[in-house]
């Protein structure tokens, strides 16, 4: 951001080949969209009928 500070934004990487955790899939060319498999694969992430997904935020106390 230039000029101004904006709360609501996502800041995105710069990886690529991105090996997840405990994935069976193989490395993701980027990473943006949340992203869901089960022992068939991969969701579609840009099928929302098939692959739905919740985003909440809560406030944690220090």
């Amino acid at each position: 951001l230039y000029g101004a500070w904006e709360g609501n934004w996502m800041a995105y990487n710069t990886a690529h080949d991105i090996k997840l955790p405990g994935s069976q899939g193989d490395a993701l060319g980027f990473f943006m969209y949340p992203m869901a498999e089960n022992a068939e694969g991969w969701f579609d992430q840009y099928t929302p009928a098939e692959f739905r997904y919740k985003i909440s935020a809560s406030e944690v106390k220090a």
